[in-house]
């Protein structure tokens, strides 16, 4: 199973307001059950094979009168935002996947979190609502990467003119410079018109 990063629109279907702790430091805990509008390829953070078990190549069901499948794992340390609201340290659980013909998979889940009691009434506002949803793992370091150019914006500074420089750290990694090895010979091709140092950078 790899880390669950998604998003999308979900409809919230049920809370359930409660309470948790020790009896001397108790606090607020709410479970939201969402159900997303999901394509296949969300099945892949469950199991490798689950959508070529439900759907043939065409995008067609394989079982079409079969019942929605049940995951019974937790996961947990997630981010979760909904409608521009985000929660940490949230855990989803009771996961079900209702396919549809067209690749689409209805993914109904429970979010457990402990929100402010303000928060608790933003979200039981929301109840049967279609609100945009994000996942993300806790922790992503590649969180707001430009994986295309290792670029990552950390936020923008005032000059002393007024003006606005946006702040951009740039993480791809150093070229590594190899030696060339004793018997002369590069151990991968040289490109014709390269010039063959005794170094030559790599990666």
């Amino acid at each position: 199973m790899s880390a669950l990063s998604w998003s999308g629109n979900a409809v919230v279907q049920h809370l359930n307001v409660r309470k948790q702790g020790p009896d001397d430091e108790k606090e607020l805990a709410l479970d939201v059950k969402l159900c997303a509008d999901a394509r296949s390829e969300v099945l892949i953070h469950f199991a490798d094979m689950l959508a070529g078990f439900l759907f043939v190549a065409d995008g067609a069901l394989r079982f079409p009168m079969m019942d929605p499948v049940s995951w019974v794992g937790e996961i947990k340390h997630i981010t979760l935002t909904m409608a521009e609201h985000e929660f940490r340290d949230v855990t989803l659980r009771k996961f079900s996947f209702a396919p549809s013909a067209g690749w689409k998979v209805a993914m109904t889940f429970t979010a457990s979190f402990a929100p402010q009691a303000k928060e608790a009434a933003i979200i039981a506002e929301m109840l049967a609502e279609a609100v945009r949803v994000e996942i993300m793992p806790e922790g992503d370091l590649l969180a707001g990467v430009d994986t295309t150019t290792g670029e990552i914006h950390l936020g923008t500074h005032t000059m002393s003119d007024g003006t606005q420089a946006e702040i951009v750290a740039n993480l791809k990694p150093a070229r590594k410079r190899q030696a060339k090895p004793a018997d002369g010979k590069w151990p991968f091709p040289v490109k014709e018109g390269a010039k063959a140092d005794d170094e030559m950078e790599v990666g």
